[in-house]
C-alpha cells in the first residue's frame, strides 16, 4: 500500500528568532506547504488550537515559556496531542532536551539547520502523521461496517426468531388450540424480543363497542381486569382510541398524555408509562382488536419496534378473523345437525306408524281409511321431501355438503336413471325415450350419486311439467374443450321470458299446473349448485308453449372407472342362513314415540326379544346385563350423546364384539361419516324406511 502526505500540509514554525524562522520559512517553501510563524509559546499554543497544523516546528526557549512547557501542554490538550513536534535546539541546549525526551516524545534539530535534513525530518513526519490519519480514517470505517454486519446479523437473527414465533401460532391454530393460547403465542414472542416490553391483546364485539381481554402475560393482573369491557371513543386510552380511529395511537407519556386523563393515576399506580397500540383490522377493515405494548417508563417507538408490532399484529388477526369464521361455521353446522334432528323426529312417528298401518295385514283398513292414509303418506313424503332439499341447500350454502367423486360411465348412470323415470312417464301418459346412449361412451369424474339426483330431478320436472301425450327425450352430445352434454328436452308449457331468470331460484313455481302438480321449488336450484361442485354446468333453453330444453355440460375423463375389489370366497366370513334362536336387541332412545314405533315394527318377529333405556347410561348398564346381539343407537341423547356412549361400549372387552347401529334424525354427512368412521356398523336415518330398516336387522342378526 502506497501511502502519501498531503502536498499542501500546513506546518507551523514557533521560534522567538526571526531569523532562524525565516531559514526554515525558506528551505519548506518549496515544498508547497501552508506555514504558520509564531514567536511564542501562548502564541504558538492559540494557533495550534484553532489551525490544527499536521507538523510543528518548535523552538527551545521562549520570553513566556521554554519549547519543552509548549510540547506538555500540547500533549495534555486532547485536540492537539496528536499534533507531531520538532522541537529546534543549539548543541548546548541537546543535553536538558534529552533528558526530558521521554516525557514529551519529540524529535529534535540541531542548529545550525541544514537544508535536507529539515526537508528529510519534516517529510517523515508528515509521512507517518498522514499514514497514522490513514489507519485511523480506516480503522474507523472497519469500525462503521462492523457495527452495521452486526445488525445486519441481529435483524437476521430477530428475523427467524419472529418467524419461528409465528410459525409456533400458526402450527397452535391449525391444531385447533383455543384463541387466548395462540395469541399468548405471539404476545409472549414479541417481549422476548424487546427488555422490558409488556404486549396486549384485546378482542372486539361489535355488538357493545368494547374490548375484551385475550392475552396480557406480563401486564399487572389488576390493569387487565381494570380495562375488560372497555368501550372505545375518540380519547379512550391508546387501546380504545386505536380500535375507534383504526390508527396507530403512540403515547410516550400516560404522564402528560390528555387521552390517558381518566385512566391516568390508576395505570401511573400500576408503574405504566408509556402505550403504544394498533388495531387489528380484517380483510375487509373491520377492527378486531387491538394489540398494544406497555413500558414502565416513558418511550418512543423505533421504526424496527413499530414493524413488528405491525407484522404480530398481522398474524394475530388472521389468527381472530379464522377463529370467528370457524365458530360461525360450527354454529352453522350445529344449526344444520338441530334443525334435521327437530323436523325428523316428528316425521318419524308419522311416516312408521303410517307405513306400520299400511302392512298390517291382520287387521284391514276400509277403503276410505286407505285412502285417508294415502293422503297423510303422500303429505308426509312431500314435507320429508321439503326438509331433506332445505336441508340440503343449507349443506351446499355453508359449504358442509361433502362429494364422493370418481370416475363413472355417463351411458351407464343416464340408462339407468331413464329406467326408473319410466313408470312416472307412463302414469303422467308420457313417452320417455333416449338417443345417442350406445354412439360411443362418455367417463366423468364426478359423484354418481348426485348427478344422479340432478338427472332424475331435470326427468321429473320434464314429465310433471309436460302435456297428456307429450315427449321427453334423453340425448348425449360432445361440445367444444373436450365437455359431453346431457339434454333432457320436453314438449311442455315452456318457460316465458320473465320466468327464465326465476328459473334457478329456490322456491319458484310458475307453470300454469304448478298448485296441482307435487313439488318444492327448490330442486333446481340444488341441481345447479351440485352440478357447479362438480365442475359442471347447467342451463335450459325454452320457448313459451314449445317446450323447455334442459342440459348438463361435464369434462369428459380419459380415465377409465376401476372395476369394484371382490374379496375371495376364502377371505368370507361364513355367514348362516338358520336362525340363531331368540335374539336380543337394546334400542337407546329418549323420544318414547321412537321406542313404540321400533316396538311395533318388530312386534311381528316371535324370535327378537327388545329392551330399550332412555339415556346413554342406563343403556349402557342395560346392554351389560343382556348382551344383546344388537344395538341401536340414538345420537342426539341427554346427558352424554350417542358417539360418547359407543366410544364407552367400545371400551368393555366384552361388548367390542357386538354391532352398533345408529338409529336417528341427524341426516349431517359429515355426522354420519364421523360415526361409521368411529365403528358405526350402519347409519340410519329417520324417519325410517321400515322394510330397508328390516332388511338391515335381518342381515345382522341372520
Amino acid at each position: 500500500m502506497t501511502v502519501v502526505y498531503p502536498m499542501r500540509s500546513k506546518i507551523l514554525i514557533v521560534n522567538e528568532n526571526s531569523e532562524e524562522a525565516d531559514l526554515l520559512r525558506i528551505i519548506l517553501e518549496d515544498e508547497n506547504h501552508i506555514l504558520d510563524i509564531a514567536a511564542s509559546g501562548e502564541c504558538a499554543l492559540d494557533i495550534a488550537g484553532k489551525s490544527m497544523p499536521d507538523l510543528i516546528l518548535l523552538g527551545s526557549t521562549f520570553p513566556d515559556m521554554d519549547g519543552i512547557e509548549v510540547q506538555r501542554r500540547l500533549k495534555k490538550e486532547a485536540s492537539t496531542q496528536g499534533i507531531p513536534v520538532i522541537l529546534l535546539a543549539g548543541k548546548n541546549e541537546m543535553e536538558n532536551i534529552v533528558k526530558s525526551f521521554p516525557a514529551v516524545g519529540v524529535d529534535c534539530l540541531t542548529k545550525p539547520f541544514l537544508g535536507e535534513e529539515v526537508l528529510a525530518r519534516t517529510r517523515s513526519h508528515l509521512h507517518f502523521k498522514s499514514l497514522v490519519n490513514q489507519y485511523a480514517e480506516e480503522s474507523e470505517a472497519l469500525k462503521k461496517r462492523n457495527a452495521e454486519l452486526e445488525k445486519e446479523i441481529a435483524d437476521k437473527n430477530r428475523a427467524v426468531t419472529v418467524a419461528e414465533i409465528q410459525n409456533r401460532a400458526l402450527e397452535a391454530f391449525a391444531q385447533d388450540n383455543s384463541l387466548s393460547d395462540i395469541i399468548d403465542i405471539l404476545t409472549k414472542g414479541l417481549e422476548s424480543q424487546f427488555d422490558g416490553c409488556m404486549c396486549s391483546v384485546l378482542v372486539f364485539n361489535p355488538e357493545s363497542q368494547s374490548l375484551h381481554h385475550c392475552s396480557a402475560p406480563s401486564l399487572p393482573a389488576k390493569f387487565s381486569q381494570a380495562i375488560e369491557g372497555m368501550q372505545i371513543g375518540p380519547s379512550v386510552g391508546s387501546c380504545g382510541t386505536a380500535a375507534y380511529t383504526k390508527k396507530l395511537v403512540v403515547v410516550e407519556d400516560i404522564e402528560t398524555d390528555p387521552l390517558w386523563k381518566r385512566a391516568q393515576k390508576f395505570a401511573l399506580s400500576h408503574n405504566l408509562r408509556a402505550c403504544w397500540s394498533l388495531p387489528i383490522l380484517a380483510a375487509d377493515d373491520r377492527v378486531l382488536g387491538t394489540f398494544a405494548v406497555y413500558y414502565s417508563s416513558p418511550r418512543r417507538p423505533s421504526k424496527e419496534e413499530l414493524d413488528l408490532i405491525g407484522s404480530f399484529a398481522y398474524v394475530a388477526g388472521v389468527t381472530i378473523e379464522s377463529k370467528e369464521l370457524e365458530k360461525s361455521s360450527r354454529a352453522k353446522s350445529d344449526f344444520l345437525a338441530r334443525m334435521s334432528h327437530e323436523l325428523r323426529t316428528p316425521m318419524n312417528s308419522i311416516l312408521g306408524f303410517t307405513q306400520l298401518l299400511e302392512m298390517d295385514v291382520q287387521n284391514p283398513l276400509t277403503s276410505y281409511q286407505k285412502d285417508n292414509l294415502r293422503t297423510i303418506s303422500s303429505a308426509g313424503q312431500h314435507l320429508l321431501e321439503l326438509i331433506n332439499e332445505v336441508l340440503d341447500l343449507s349443506k351446499i350454502e355453508t359449504g358442509h355438503l361433502e362429494l364422493s367423486i370418481e370416475v363413472i360411465n355417463l351411458n351407464e348412470l343416464v340408462d339407468n336413471v331413464v329406467s326408473f323415470s319410466k313408470p312416472l312417464a307412463e302414469n303422467k301418459g308420457v313417452t320417455l325415450k333416449l338417443q345417442n346412449s350406445q354412439s360411443q361412451e362418455y367417463f366423468a369424474e364426478t359423484d354418481s350419486l348426485r348427478l344422479k339426483e340432478v338427472l332424475l330431478n331435470l326427468l321429473s320436472n320434464a314429465i310433471k311439467y309436460n302435456k297428456l301425450n307429450g315427449s321427453v327425450t334423453v340425448s348425449f352430445e360432445e361440445q367444444a374443450e373436450g365437455k359431453i352434454r346431457i339434454g333432457v328436452r320436453d314438449t311442455g308449457h315452456g318457460i316465458s321470458a320473465e320466468n327464465k331468470l326465476k328459473v334457478f331460484k329456490p322456491f319458484e313455481r310458475f307453470d300454469v299446473d304448478s298448485d296441482f302438480i307435487e313439488g318444492t321449488g327448490i330442486g333446481l336450484s340444488i341441481s345447479k349448485r351440485l352440478v357447479e361442485m362438480m365442475n359442471g354446468s347447467i342451463n335450459f333453453e325454452s320457448e313459451l308453449r314449445e317446450g323447455s330444453f334442459f342440459y348438463i355440460d361435464l369434462p369428459i375423463s380419459d380415465k377409465t372407472p376401476t372395476l369394484p375389489h371382490i374379496k375371495e370366497k376364502l377371505n368370507m366370513p361364513n355367514v348362516s342362513t338358520e336362525k340363531r334362536g331368540n335374539c336380543k336387541i337394546v334400542y337407546i332412545e329418549d323420544i318414547l314415540e321412537n321406542i313404540e314405533l321400533v316396538r311395533q315394527i318388530l312386534s311381528h318377529r316371535k324370535d327378537i326379544e327388545l329392551f330399550y333405556a332412555t339415556n346413554a347410561l342406563d343403556g349402557i348398564e342395560l346392554a351389560r346385563a343382556e348382551m344383546p346381539d344388537l344395538i341401536l343407537m340414538d345420537i342426539h341423547l341427554p346427558e352424554i350423546d350417542g358417539l360418547t356412549a359407543f366410544k364407552r361400549l367400545q371400551a368393555i372387552d366384552e361388548m367390542r364384539s357386538i354391532p352398533v347401529v345408529a338409529l336417528t334424525s341427524d341426516a349431517m354427512d359429515t355426522n354420519a361419516k364421523k360415526a361409521l368412521e368411529m365403528g358405526f356398523h350402519s347409519y340410519i336415518t329417520k324417519p325410517i324406511d321400515i322394510p330397508k330398516f328390516m332388511s338391515l336387522i335381518k342381515s345382522i342378526l341372520y
